[in-house]
C-alpha cells in the first residue's frame, strides 16, 4: 500500500511538470534577415537625421559685395566645394559668431589680376570660430588669415606667400598641425594661445612664430626664417620644439618662461643669433641641446635658472650674465667602448649641471 501511494504521487507530479501545452511548432520559421533595400533605407534615415542636425552650407551660395567674394553673417557650418580665386579685397569675410569654415581640401588663392588683399577676414566682435583643412596662398597685400577675435581654432592649414603674415589671430587661439611657408611673418597670435605641431619655414620677415604672453608652444618647428625662429612673450612655455638655420635667434623668450627639451641648431646663419636667448628674468631653461649657433645659450639678465643643458660647436657656447643659477662643466671624454662595459663619467655629478661637449 505504501509503495502504491508513492507511485501515484510521482505520476501526479510528472503530470504537473510536463503538462504545459503542445510542443508541436505552429508553423515553419519565418525569414529574419534584412534585404539590401531595407538596410539602405535604414542608413538613409540615419543620414537624414544627421543632416537635419548639422546642415553644411556651400560657400558659393553665400553672397558678397564689391569688396568681398562671400560674407558670412549667420552662424553655421560652411565649406568650399572648389578652389576660390580671389580678385577682390577679401575672399571670405566672417561677421557672425559660431562659424566653422571647412576648406574641404581646397585652396583660397589670389586670382590673376587680383588686388592681393586677404584670404579670410574675421571681424573683432565675433567669437567661437573654426577654420580647417585646406590652403591659403599668394595674398601679396595682406594676411592669409586675419582674425581679430579671441578663441579661434585653426587646424590642418597651409598658408604661404602672404606679404604681412600667414596666420594672424587675437588671443586664446589654438593652432594644430598648421604650416606657414614663405610669408613675411609666419604665425602671430595673442596671449593665452596654444600651438601644437606647427611648422614655420622660410618666412622672410622678423619672426617665424611670435606668440603672446602666457601661451604654450609644443612640438613645433621653426626653420630657415629670415629673423627669429620662435619668440615667446612672458609667462609662456616652449617645449619639444626644433629651431634651426634661422638668421636670428632660434628661440627667444622674455621673462618667467619655461624653455625645455628643445633642439636649436645653426641659428644666426647669415645673421646673428643664439640657440636660446633670454632677455629677462625668472626663466627656467632646462634640458635643451644647442649646437653650431653663433651663441649657444645667451642670458642677458639675472634671476634665471639654467640647468641640464648641453652645448657644442657654437661660436660661444655660453653667454650668461651674473647672478643666475648656472653651473657649466666641460665634459670628460671616454676611450673607445666595445663589449658590455666601459666609458668615463662626463664630469660633475651635480644633477643640475650643464655640459659643454
Amino acid at each position: 500500500m505504501r509503495i502504491y501511494k508513492v507511485a501515484v504521487a510521482v505520476m501526479c507530479m510528472a503530470g504537473m511538470a510536463f503538462g504545459q501545452g503542445s510542443l508541436t511548432p505552429p508553423g515553419a520559421p519565418g525569414a529574419t534577415m534584412k534585404t539590401l533595400d531595407e538596410i539602405d533605407s535604414a542608413i538613409a534615415g540615419v543620414s537624414n537625421a544627421v543632416d537635419a542636425v548639422v546642415t553644411r552650407i556651400d560657400i558659393t551660395t553665400v553672397a558678397g559685395n564689391p569688396s568681398v567674394h562671400h560674407t558670412i553673417t549667420e552662424p553655421g557650418s560652411y565649406y568650399l566645394s572648389g578652389n576660390l580665386e580671389v580678385i577682390k579685397s577679401y575672399g571670405i569675410m566672417i561677421n557672425a559668431s559660431g562659424v566653422t569654415l571647412d576648406l574641404n581640401g581646397f585652396k583660397i588663392l589670389k586670382g590673376s589680376g587680383g588686388v592681393g588683399g586677404e584670404g579670410v577676414y574675421v571681424g573683432s566682435g565675433e567669437d567661437d570660430f573654426t577654420i580647417r583643412n585646406g590652403s591659403i596662398t599668394g595674398f601679396t597685400s595682406g594676411k592669409g588669415i586675419n582674425c581679430n577675435m579671441a578663441g579661434a581654432l585653426f587646424e590642418k592649414l597651409s598658408v604661404s606667400g602672404c606679404s604681412v603674415a600667414g596666420i594672424y589671430s587675437s588671443g586664446a587661439a589654438r593652432l594644430t598641425d598648421c604650416r606657414v611657408i614663405a610669408n613675411e611673418i609666419g604665425i602671430q597670435v595673442g596671449e593665452g594661445s596654444v600651438l601644437t605641431g606647427c611648422v614655420a619655414d622660410s618666412n622672410e620677415g622678423s619672426y617665424g612664430i611670435i606668440v603672446g604672453k602666457d601661451s604654450v608652444l609644443r612640438g613645433c618647428t621653426a626653420r630657415s626664417n629670415g629673423g627669429i625662429g620662435i619668440y615667446m612673450n612672458s609667462g609662456s612655455i616652449v617645449r619639444e620644439c626644433t629651431a634651426s638655420y634661422n638668421q636670428g635667434d632660434g628661440i627667444k623668450v622674455s621673462s618667467y618662461c619655461l624653455v625645455t627639451e628643445n633642439k636649436c641648431d645653426q641659428n644666426g646663419a647669415d645673421g646673428d643669433g643664439a640657440g636660446i636667448h633670454a632677455t629677462g628674468s625668472g626663466n627656467r631653461i632646462d634640458e635643451n641641446n644647442v649646437t653650431d649657433n653663433d651663441r649657444g645659450i645667451d642670458v642677458d639678465y639675472s634671476g634665471n635658472f639654467i640647468s641640464r643643458n648641453t652645448a657644442s660647436g657654437n661660436s660661444s657656447n655660453w653667454e650668461v650674465a651674473a647672478n643666475n643659477a648656472c653651473l657649466v662643466v666641460l665634459r670628460t671624454v671616454c676611450t673607445a667602448i666595445s663589449g658590455d662595459s666601459g666609458g668615463t663619467a662626463p664630469g660633475s655629478t651635480d644633477p643640475n649641471a650643464n655640459f659643454t661637449y
